[in-house]
């Protein structure tokens, strides 16, 4: 029938994929072994099998139909079951994965077969690129570099070495590969799995730190570039190797929103999604890939332009650039250990998965709670994912300090933890979506892309003001609120934000974040704004009225004095004094009690004042007097107040007397608050016959 002889080896079913590994040996003893797919129709004819044998070399089958149905049946009865292993690592029925053999925990090490196949328990097993026949196949190259080397270094050996050369930063890089050791646990637990971010300048040591992490798992590993890498890629690296450390390099703000996305993905777990056609005809369903492998990222840049990203990444700053020949020779010392391999230090750590498995849970509430509490003591308020990804390393530690001995207390990584979180809490303050809008609306100011009083402004603030949601806002003396033109403000602020790079945010977005926030008071739909002369015309200009959001300045973080009054401004006294209560203000005469030491001059200035401010038109209505003198004398109580207080501490440090606020300056301010509350622009004396103009905090 044929000049060679044929038997079926293995049936393998890998993820709903078939196929069959059967071997083939001539009468020249030439042997071959064939992957044959579940669907190939290579034995429906005999003329297909002479075709098919025969591509293979010196392999020529004479038979006829009834021959060619005898040898497809005898290979299907031959072939041994096997389940095919898809995904490198851990496996879910209990075993860890290298690309030349399996470790079961509690029983150890072995090698696959020349085949690819192991037995474990009742079940037999096969991996592709552990079978002879793939091993120069391209697409099994990095599998095989996912390979068990063994030498006589130990966990405890090696951590050691780990933290001479890379110091505190160290102890978070072996936290986090005991993490990704137990990867799924923390996934189904906490619902989440931190990225790692190393950071800092051209050889500061980060990248040859995630590499050296990265050698427990593969030999000879080459990070994977983020700027030059496919999505695809990147997707399929991350699900190819389960609870398995990768390490992506060359973080930038500049890479593609995409990839920002994808990144911001891995701490979810959840993978590219795609549309895939069904095996019924007509019918198609979405395909979520799967997040397997925890990951580190290393760049030159802190991922800052995006905040949620921020709140998802364990942070590590690598500053040294210099290192002398004692430092060098330890790297050296670890180089030596990672050459020799590293298998039994995972191995080790492995053991103790039932450990991880049974307290967890427990153990990430517990840390979870404390540390909030700790962070709260300190004064410090991050952001609670910031918190949940530290108490994830943190369990690590509390679960496996006895077993394992980490050359670290816990103190000291409790120092560590603390110190970053702080640190990784301003960096988000200072990099979230409104700091970024009022860090460019202070630079478009100094440069005079924006203009006062056309697209801002400042007015004298109330001591106390209603914010639109009916919160009553209590503001120190002094006080301004600022008035933003967000018709011209916004397109400006797109412009900016277009040159620098950053995350542009639509109109509707960064206007519900402004009204939001803490000194948002409410908006005006009827302000009046001055109208600018373009540049090389004479046409005359218009003011407009249109709609403003007014903030209270106090209230928000301007890396800039923005007060029109800042250079002649002396509020430091009222910094700490509390608002007066409208309602509690009592009802004095206009005219201000003197002291004995007034002079007859003093008195009659103060009175002058006072008429100003008598029969005041507002709208055309003339407003009560005793209204106006209350709201005057609530400013001046307030001033006695805060002189009195100056007075004393003036004196208690020896400094000399400060001259008391003058009558005429609270004058003034009762002035600026019926313009607020009127919303007009100008207020008529009719006994003096003076219209006073409202212009940067002064009539």
């Amino acid at each position: 029938l044929s000049n060679f002889t044929a038997r079926g080896l293995f049936f393998i079913a890998t993820e709903g994929v078939t196929h069959r590994l059967i071997e083939i040996q001539n009468i020249s003893g030439e042997r071959e072994y064939i992957e044959l797919a579940g669907d190939a129709k290579s034995f429906k004819t005999e003329s297909d099998a002479r075709l098919f044998f025969g591509k293979f070399g010196n392999y020529e089958f004479f038979g006829d139909k009834a021959d060619t149905i005898g040898l497809w049946r005898l290979i299907l009865n031959e072939c041994t079951p096997c389940k095919g292993i898809a995904q490198m690592g851990w496996q879910e029925d209990g075993f860890w994965v290298w690309g030349n053999g399996v470790f079961v925990p509690g029983e150890g090490y072995r090698e696959f077969s020349e085949y690819g196949t192991i037995k474990i328990g009742n079940r037999t097993y096969y991996c592709s690129s552990a079978n002879r026949i793939n091993a120069f196949a391209l697409e099994n190259r990095n599998r095989r570099k996912f390979s068990a080397r063994f030498s006589d270094v130990r966990f405890h050996d090696w951590q050691r070495q780990f933290l001479r050369v890379f110091g505190e930063n160290g102890r978070v890089g072996i936290l986090f590969m005991l993490t990704s050791l137990y990867r799924d646990v923390v996934q189904e637990t906490a619902g989440m799995v931190p990225i790692l971010n190393a950071f800092g300048k051209c050889g500061t040591g980060k990248s040859v730190m995630l590499r050296s992490l990265s050698k427990l798992f593969f030999r000879s590993p080459v990070l994977m570039n983020l700027a030059n890498s496919t999505l695809p890629s990147l997707d399929n690296a991350v699900h190819e190797y389960r609870n398995v450390l990768m390490a992506f390099d060359e973080y930038s703000v500049g890479i593609s929103r995409d990839k920002v996305e994808f990144i911001k993905s891995l701490f979810d777990g959840g993978g590219r999604v795609k549309t895939v056609a069904s095996s019924i005809e007509g019918m198609r369903y979405n395909s979520q890939s799967e997040i397997c492998a925890s990951v580190c990222v290393a760049g030159q840049q802190i991922p800052d332009t995006d905040a949620a990203l921020l709140t998802r990444i364990i942070s590590l700053e690598f500053t040294k650039t210099q290192y002398t020949d004692a430092e060098q020779d330890e790297l050296e010392t670890l180089l030596n250990m990672e050459q020799a391999g590293l298998a039994s230090v995972v191995h080790e750590c492995l053991e103790y998965r039932s450990l991880i498995e049974n307290n967890f849970a427990d153990a990430y509430m517990s840390v979870r709670r404390w540390v909030r509490k700790m962070l709260s003591e300190a004064g410090v308020r991050p952001e609670e994912r910031i918190i949940a990804t530290w108490s994830i390393l943190l369990s690590m530690y509390e679960i496996l300090s006895s077993a394992l001995h980490f050359d670290f207390s816990r103190e000291e990584i409790l120092a560590l933890a603390t110190r970053n979180i702080s640190t990784q809490t301003e960096d988000l303050q200072s990099g979230n979506e409104l700091n970024t809008f009022w860090t460019v609306f202070s630079s478009l100011v100094q440069r005079g892309d924006l203009v006062r009083g056309t697209d801002f402004k400042t007015v004298t603030a109330p001591l106390s003001v209603e914010t639109e949601t009916g919160r009553r806002l209590d503001l120190p003396l002094e006080s301004e609120l600022l008035y933003l033109n967000m018709t011209t403000v916004y397109p400006l602020y797109v412009r900016e934000m277009r040159q620098l790079g950053g995350h542009l945010f639509s109109r509707t977005t960064i206007q519900k974040y402004l009204k939001s926030s803490d000194g948002f008071v409410n908006s005006k739909k009827s302000v009046r704004w001055a109208g600018v002369r373009k540049p090389g015309t004479q046409n005359e200009v218009e003011d407009v009225i249109g709609k403003s959001w007014v903030f209270a300045l106090s209230e928000i973080d301007l890396p800039m004095e923005l007060s029109a009054s800042a250079e002649n401004a002396s509020t430091e006294e009222f910094a700490t004094l509390p608002p007066i209560p409208v309602a509690t203000a009592p009802t004095l005469p206009t005219q201000p009690q003197e002291t004995e030491n007034k002079n007859e001059e003093d008195t009659k200035n103060v009175q002058e004042e006072d008429t100003t401010v008598t029969h005041l038109i507002v709208n055309g209505e003339p407003l009560d007097d005793a209204f106006v003198a209350e709201m005057i004398d609530r400013y001046a109580a307030a001033a006695s107040a805060a002189d009195a207080k100056e007075a004393q501490r003036r004196k208690q440090q020896g400094l000399p007397e400060s001259p008391p606020h003058e009558w005429a300056y609270y004058v003034n301010l009762a002035i600026e608050e019926l313009v607020q509350q009127y919303g007009q622009r100008d207020v008529f004396d009719k006994v003096q016959g003076t219209r006073y103009k409202v212009h940067d905090k002064r009539l």
